[in-house]
Parts: structure tokens; sequence; C-alpha cells
């Protein structure tokens, strides 16, 4: 009587399948994790954005140029600029918020002298 000798495709199979299924789970997280950084990267570039605008807002307006004028030069864009000025005694008051539909990315207030009249 002749054995059959069992092969071993059978392990070397079963070895494999885990091999693709440990790779396809490493891939699934690489992946995951480019998308977060590709989101952390464009929220990166919004904020830089935002604080490159306020910052020339600013220092217009502590140049003496009319709130009027700074909206319409800062009204296109994907940022929002909200500008609000209030005077209090000699001191003038623009507070400048910068956001989009989902975030709020910087709120600063710039202030100058008004003159005596």
């Amino acid at each position: 009587m002749r054995v059959k000798k069992p092969s071993g495709n059978g392990v070397f199979l079963i070895e494999l399948l885990i091999v693709i299924a440990i790779f396809a789970v490493c891939a699934a997280a690489c992946i995951r994790t480019v998308g977060i950084a590709s989101e952390e990267m464009q929220y990166a570039n919004r904020l830089s954005e935002a604080q490159i605008k306020t910052a020339d807002i600013a220092e217009s307006f502590k140049g003496g140029e009319d709130i009027t004028e700074l909206q319409k030069r800062y009204a296109e864009g994907d940022i929002s600029i909200k500008l609000s000025q209030r005077t209090e005694g000699t001191l003038q008051y623009l507070d400048i918020t910068a956001s989009d539909s989902e975030h709020t990315y910087i709120e600063i207030t710039s202030v100058r002298r008004v003159a005596d009249e």
C-alpha cells in the first residue's frame, strides 16, 4: 500500500494570506496618515494666508488707510475678512477676524491715535 505524502502547499497559502492581510492593514494606515497630513497642510496654508492678510490690514490701518478701502481690497478670496471699527477717546481700534466656513483662523486688533479736532 502506498501512502500519499501530504504536500506543504496548504501551510504556504495560509502564510501568504496572512502576509497579504498584514500588508493591506499597513497600507490602509499609511493612506489614512497621508490623508490627515494633507488636511493639516491645507489648514496650515490657510492659517498662514490669514496671518499675512490680517497683518497687512493692521499695518495699513495704523498708516492711516480708511476702513472702506481695506474692505474693498480684501473682499475677494477663500478667507473671509471681517473688520469692525470702534473709537474710545483718542484711540481708534480695528478688530480684524479672518475665517472661512469651517474655522476662525485669527483675530487681532489694531489701534491708531486719532488726531485731536
